[in-house]
């Protein structure tokens, strides 16, 4: 099965915490194949950086230049 490849915007936010969440379980789990390429937020960049940790992203965005 080929790889997804994804960009998830909002990252940071309830739901896509949630997201990042369900990837990392389907990524143990399954042999579902899910490739995140890019992660978005607004002003939460410790977590936007955490998560791209998390996931190997790096192509990233942040809306709040003062974050």
């Amino acid at each position: 099965m080929s790889s997804r490849r994804l960009i998830l915007l909002g990252s940071t936010g309830s739901i896509g915490v949630s997201t990042v969440e369900v990837l990392q379980h389907l990524r143990a789990t399954s042999e579902a194949s899910f490739e995140v390429v890019g992660l978005a937020a607004g002003a939460n960049a410790p977590l936007l950086a955490e998560q791209a940790r998390a996931l190997g992203v790096r192509e990233l965005a942040l809306a709040d230049t003062n974050a």
